[in-house]
């Protein structure tokens, strides 16, 4: 089953140790040699950041960065796990790997199932 996974952390924390970025090289390549990690990557927290939001009706764009956010995208990545529980042991895995090797990280990993994906049942 696909899964969409999203680090999502604090803005102010500044760029990623080296140290986690060994840590996450390693694991990346062990998962996409498994078939886990199909695609993904960090985001940048600069200016090159575009939204756009409805309100009451109107639309309107942001450009980052977005100082008034209290939490942002860090990064995402497509993985490919057999079931929920597969993919929960994923989230802890990558959560761990930040906790360990970035210790004043703040933050929490996400998995979400996509839904309808080419291996799934109609309404599964």
């Amino acid at each position: 089953m696909r899964y969409m996974g999203l680090v999502i952390m604090d803005p102010n924390q500044g760029p990623p140790t080296q140290e986690l970025m060994d840590a996450m090289d390693a694991y990346v390549a062990k998962s996409a040699a498994d078939g886990i990690f199909l695609d993904g990557g960090g985001f940048g927290q600069g200016e090159n950041r575009i939204g756009y939001q409805v309100r009451s009706g109107q639309l309107s764009t942001t450009d980052g960065p977005f100082t008034e956010a209290r939490e942002i995208l860090g990064g995402y990545a497509m993985l490919e796990f057999r079931d929920n529980a597969e993919a929960a042991e994923g989230a802890r895995q990558m959560a761990e790997l930040h906790r360990v090797h970035w210790p004043s990280w703040e933050g929490r990993v996400e998995v979400h199932l996509i839904e309808g994906g080419a291996d799934q049942a109609p309404g599964a």
